[in-house]
């Protein structure tokens, strides 16, 4: 994932801008705390990453 990030780009987020924690494999799916299923995404990337994620999970509250 990381990754892919890096070579696709970051989302024209300014590489110094504050970044929060995401779970790759959701815990709502399964996923855990650890550092192997963390990432750090810019807040904008987060944002997308959970529209998306709530866009191919509709039945999920």
């Amino acid at each position: 994932m990381k990754e892919i990030l890096e070579k696709r780009g970051r989302f024209n987020c300014e590489e110094n801008s504050y970044k929060e924690r995401h779970h790759i494999l959701p815990k709502s799916k399964g996923g855990d705390n650890s550092t192997e299923n963390l990432i750090d995404l810019y807040g904008r990337e987060h944002f997308i990453a959970h529209k998306l994620l709530a866009k191919e999970n509709p039945s999920d509250k």
